[in-house]
């Protein structure tokens, strides 16, 4: 019983440590947790961060439909969070699919 309670509380202690020293020093934080990658922009995704973080082709698929967006192509940007969830935002019927200096300068 006291072999359990010493572990369980190292575990703690080590991730109170690592909580407050990723709060303290951003660098510690970003090194220790991380940082958000873009897999889809406007629409195309990003192949080298998708290899990177190994994310299959029809996995980013499933994550675009389960979000509600009916194509990857339709989707706006398509973030993969520190955490491991994705974060799709879809265009609105508003937005315009290409930038303004992809139209020719306008």
């Amino acid at each position: 019983m006291t072999n359990a309670v010493v572990a369980v509380s190292t575990l703690m202690s080590l991730v109170f440590m690592t909580s407050a020293l990723a709060y303290r020093f951003k660098r510690f934080g970003e090194v220790a947790e991380g940082r958000p990658s873009l897999l889809v922009r406007r629409g195309e995704p990003v192949q080298e961060t998708m290899d990177r973080e190994r994310i299959a082709a029809a996995e980013l698929a499933a994550e675009v439909r389960k979000a509600g967006v009916e194509r990857v192509e339709d989707v706006k940007w398509a973030v993969l969070e520190t955490g491991g969830r994705i974060t799709i935002i879809g265009y609105g019927p508003d937005d315009a699919r290409t930038a303004p200096d992809e139209k020719g300068g306008e």
